[in-house]
């Protein structure tokens, strides 16, 4: 029962979709002169130029006008938002890397949570003009970095502008930017090199925009003013998006939000499973009215998810508040575990918590204490055998008589009269593989997260 499962990737089969990347693209298809014209995922927000990815030979994506104006940021599009864009409206927490070459001296950059011309940020980057606020043109003196938010048409300049700081022109080795946002939290870095700039070491920036309440969510992009030089030109050879995931609790912020649970809280239960490793965390197991990532009794049978599992003290996740009285250390090192998904494991007619007396985790008889994983023991209070409930007994009032074993609802649920409960007709006093199957899941999760 604590061998590894090889089957333990149909229980994770979700965390991919949750927890993978949003977006990837090294701009080698389609090899286009109107690159955004032909792509099936980005998209050009400027009409005047569509980019291009066969100016240099498939070796990324290049802007290809040269104009400086007249325009302006807000209202409609114009060289001021000369961006291509890509991924969904409603991503909201997310980071941003590109990777660029650049032959010319003047403005590239990064845009994040766009949906509009009128709406989204732009980190941007430039040794010679810049594009300003006010629609009008800077000439530096030095390289410099600004960070904009364009809100309802209205530009605000976040910080200070960054001076001496850009990128390296002319450089052989790509030059790099990103940017991770979280809720009104932005934070950006300035980078060169081949792999991925490294988030440990200090950022450029790390500001809260507690003024912006409209620019929350939105698509990517890369941005560029002034670029469209001739090949070799300005190009950009790799750009991603991905999700954030700020508690690290395998669910992303966005899905966290979406869902209810706390994108900063990797317990949100506090029963000693974190969020993402919730089995079928966003259904209500029990009917409470809570999905599972929100219930410490999943099944409702007076047990915590934690403690069924097996999960000890010196297994305890940080962000489990013991406080909060929903995590119970497991007594016995996780020797003894059942079906947190199941208020009665060996379908014997006793809900586990009741079997579990002390509530411990640990099967004690010397304590009058039953075996929740042996419906042998289980006392039907019938008059018959334990474990065999009379022919004519419905605990649960619902209509389905407990004996009968040919079907699959939940001899303790009422709520499940005829339908496929969380056993899956009638009410089910099961057999041998009906124990093995319900002790089945907190071994395989117990196997994956502990490896025992």
């Amino acid at each position: 029962m604590k061998s590894r499962y090889g089957l333990i990737l149909l229980y994770f089969a979700w965390i991919p979709a949750a927890y993978g990347q949003n977006l990837v693209d090294n701009f080698t298809d389609p090899i286009a002169d109107d690159f955004a014209t032909t792509s099936t995922v980005w998209d050009a927000v400027w009409a005047g130029d569509a980019w291009s990815t066969a100016l240099n030979s498939g070796l990324g994506v290049s802007p290809k006008t040269d104009v400086d104006g007249p325009g302006q940021f807000g209202g409609s599009a114009d060289p001021f938002e000369n961006a291509l864009v890509a991924g969904e409206a409603t991503w909201r927490d997310y980071s941003v890397e590109g990777a660029f070459y650049a032959a010319d001296d003047d403005a590239v950059g990064i845009v994040f949570r766009y949906t509009s011309p009128g709406s989204f940020y732009l980190l941007v980057l430039s040794r010679d003009v810049m594009p300003a606020p006010d629609g009008q043109i800077d000439h530096l003196a030095e390289p410099q970095t600004r960070l904009y938010r364009i809100s309802q048409n209205t530009v605000v300049q976040l910080l200070d502008p960054i001076p001496a700081v850009a990128y390296v022109s002319g450089s052989l080795v790509p030059q790099r930017v990103r940017i991770e946002i979280v809720g009104t939290t932005i934070r950006g870095w300035l980078g060169s090199g081949t792999d991925p700039i490294d988030t440990s070491e200090q950022p450029l920036f790390d500001l809260n925009d507690t003024e912006n309440l409209t620019v929350t969510a939105g698509r990517a992009g890369i941005y560029a003013f002034e670029m469209g030089e001739e090949a070799p030109g300005t190009y950009f050879t790799r750009f991603e998006v991905r999700p954030m995931d700020s508690d690290g609790d395998f669910k992303t912020n966005d899905g966290e939000m979406d869902t209810g649970t706390d994108p900063f809280d990797a317990d949100s239960d506090d029963d000693g499973i974190i969020d993402g490793q919730e089995l079928m965390w966003n259904v209500d197991s029990d009917l409470d009215g809570l999905i599972n990532a929100l219930d410490w009794d999943s099944d409702d049978d007076g047990l915590p998810d934690g403690l069924e599992i097996g999960i000890t003290l010196e297994q305890w996740h940080p962000d489990t508040d013991i406080s909060a009285g929903h995590f119970q250390p497991d007594a016995d090192g996780g020797e003894t575990t059942t079906n947190h998904l199941n208020p009665d494991t060996d379908s014997g007619g006793v809900r586990d918590g009741d079997e579990d007396a002390n509530r411990n985790g640990r099967y004690e008889p010397a304590l009058g204490e039953t075996d929740p994983n042996d419906y042998s023991d289980d006392d039907s209070s019938d008059g018959g055998p334990d474990g065999d409930a009379d022919a004519d007994t419905d605990t649960d009032g619902d209509g389905d008589i407990d004996a009968d074993t040919d079907g699959d609802t939940d001899p303790l649920n009422p709520s499940d009269a005829g339908l496929g409960g969380l056993y899956g007709g009638q009410d089910c006093n099961c057999t041998s593989i009906g124990r093995t199957t319900g002790q089945w899941f907190s071994h395989l999760l117990r196997s994956f997260l502990f490896g025992k």
